[in-house]
C-alpha cells in the first residue's frame, strides 16, 4: 500500500475512559500494623488499594473491549488509532454505537448505586473501612471520569506532491499499512491455532467461524488493495472444499490446519500473495526454421575406420528438404564424398557407416556344417 491508499481509508479513535477504583495507598492506612495484619490481597496491593468491587466496573471493561473488537474484525491499530477500509465503515459504526449506548447505560446504573457498592464493599473487609472510606471519591468526580465515545477521521498527506519532502514521513508509514494488516491477521490465526486446533484430531464446524472472520476482513481490505485477493481465494477454495455439517478429521482437518498455517505468518502471507499474482513462469517460444534446420544437417560427420589407420571423418550427404510442389523445376541431388555405390545397394540407407562411438557389429557367423549321414560315403 501507498500513501494514495490513505484516501481509502479511514480511522477510528475510541475515547472510552473508565475509573480504576482503586486509590494509592497511604503510609497512615498501614500505621501501627505488624506484618500479620497487612490487609488482605482483595483489599490491597503493593501501592494501591481497591475502593469497591472489581466486578463491579467489569461491564465499562467489556463494553471498551466489544468496541476494540468492532474495530478488529474489520481493520486493525495504526498510529495510535484503528485503520478501517472505507467501503466497511458501515458495519463498523452501527457496532460502536451499541457499545457507547451500552456504556452509558452501565455508567448510570453504576453511579446511581455508587454509595451503596461502597458500603458494601467496605462491609466485605471489616475492620478496614477507614482506610476504605477515607479514599472514597464523591459519584459526581468519579462520574466524570467515566466517558464513552469515538472519532472518526481521515489522514491526509500535507502537500499534493506524493514526493514531497513533508510527505516522506507518512508515507513510509502508509507503505507498512499492508505488513500491519497481515500481521493481524496473523496474529488471531495464530490464537486459532492455540485455541481450538492444536493437538487435536477433529474438531466441530466451529473452528471455521474464526477462519469466515479472517477471510471477510482480508475481502474488505480487498477493496483497497488487490494484493490481498489470492488469500481470499484460497480461504474461499479450502472452505467450499470442506463438509458443510459434522466433525473435521482426516484430510478435512489437515485442509484446515494448513489454511490456519498459511495464515499464521505474514511473510508466508505476503509470499503466497505475490507469487499467485506474478503468475507461474512462462516459457519463451523457440523459433524453429524448418530451411535452417535442413542447411545444419546436410552434411553430418561421422567416423569411420580406415583399414588399420586411424580413424577418420567422412561426411555423409543428408536428404534435401522437401521441394515446394507447385515449383517444378527438378531439385538437383546435393554433392557428396560418399563412394559410388552398386546399382543393389542403392536401396539401403544413405547412412551406413555406423559413428565412431557405436560398437561394431558382430561377424556373420559362417553357416553350421551338415550332420554326418549315414548315405555319406567315403572318397579318397
Amino acid at each position: 500500500m501507498t500513501i494514495h491508499t490513505l484516501s481509502q481509508v479511514v480511522f477510528i479513535h475510541l475515547d472510552f475512559h473508565l475509573w480504576s477504583g482503586a486509590r494509592r495507598l497511604r503510609p497512615e492506612d498501614l500505621k501501627n500494623l505488624s506484618a500479620d495484619q497487612i490487609p488482605p490481597a482483595t483489599l490491597a496491593s503493593l501501592g494501591s488499594k481497591k475502593l469497591c468491587n472489581p466486578e463491579d466496573l467489569a461491564p465499562g471493561q467489556r463494553l471498551k473491549r466489544q468496541a476494540e473488537r468492532a474495530c478488529e474484525l474489520q481493520g486493525f491499530r495504526f498510529l495510535g488509532h484503528f485503520a478501517v477500509p472505507e467501503p466497511r465503515l458501515d458495519a463498523v459504526v452501527p457496532e460502536l454505537d451499541a457499545a457507547v449506548q451500552g456504556f452509558q447505560d452501565w455508567r448510570a446504573d453504576f453511579l446511581a448505586r455508587y454509595e451503596s457498592l461502597i458500603d458494601g464493599w467496605a462491609s466485605q473487609h471489616p475492620g478496614w473501612e477507614d482506610i476504605i472510606r477515607r479514599a472514597v471519591e464523591p459519584a459526581g468526580v468519579v462520574g466524570a471520569k467515566l466517558t464513552a465515545g469515538y472519532q472518526i477521521f481521515r489522514i491526509a498527506p500535507p502537500h499534493a506532491d506524493p514526493d514531497h519532502p513533508a510527505n516522506a514521513g507518512l508515507a513510509v508509514k502508509a507503505d507498512s499499512l499492508g505488513d500491519r494488516l497481515l500481521e493481524s491477521v496473523a496474529q488471531e490465526a495464530q490464537d486459532l491455532w492455540r485455541n481450538s486446533l492444536e493437538g487435536r484430531d477433529e474438531v466441530t464446524q466451529r473452528a471455521l467461524s474464526p477462519v469466515r472472520t479472517l477471510r471477510d476482513k482480508l475481502a474488505g481490505w480487498a477493496l483497497v488493495d488487490p494484493a490481498m485477493h489470492p488469500l481470499v481465494g484460497r480461504i474461499d477454495a479450502c472452505l467450499a472444499a470442506l463438509p458443510q455439517k459434522g466433525i473435521l478429521r482426516g484430510n478435512d482437518l489437515n485442509a484446515l490446519t494448513g489454511l490456519v498455517f498459511l495464515l499464521s505468518d505474514p511473510a508466508r502471507m505476503k509470499h503466497h500473495g505475490q507469487a499467485v499474482l506474478k503468475g507461474p513462469p512462462v516459457l519463451a517460444p523457440v523459433d524453429f526454421d524448418v530451411t535452417d534446420a535442413a542447411a545444419d544437417a546436410a552434411e553430418i560427420p561421422v567416423e569411420v575406420e580406415a583399414g588399420d589407420s586411424a580413424p577418420v571423418a567422412e561426411t555423409v550427404a543428408a536428404p534435401n528438404p522437401v521441394a515446394d510442389t507447385a515449383d517444378p523445376t527438378p531439385i538437383e541431388p546435393a554433392a557428396s564424398t560418399t563412394p559410388e555405390l552398386e546399382p543393389d545397394a542403392l536401396d539401403e540407407p544413405a547412412f551406413t557407416v555406423p559413428p565412431a562411438w557405436m560398437p561394431p557389429a558382430p561377424a556373420t557367423p559362417p553357416p553350421p556344417k551338415p550332420a554326418d549321414s549315414p548315405q555319406m560315403g567315403w572318397f579318397f
